[in-house]
């Protein structure tokens, strides 16, 4: 999923930003976001991790149904 919106960067619809580009986190009034950090220990079996996100599920739903629609098509 990663690699479709990757081979988009870089054309005239998805322009890469200019090299001196520096992404600014900042809230409406201006001040500084912080970046969500969790520590995590490394060593735990990767299923104890919680990755669940609304997103992602979305993501994969939206991925299976283009996937099926592609098989439902006659030759």
């Amino acid at each position: 999923m990663i690699d479709v919106a990757y081979r988009g960067m870089g054309t005239k619809a998805f322009p890469m930003p200019d090299r001196d580009f520096s992404y600014k986190a900042v809230s409406a009034s201006g001040k500084l976001l912080r970046a969500p950090y969790k520590e995590l220990d490394l060593k735990l079996p990767w299923q104890s991790f919680d990755i669940a996100h609304e997103l992602t599920n979305t993501g994969i739903q939206k991925f299976v149904a283009d996937y099926r629609s592609t098989l439902k098509r006659s030759a």
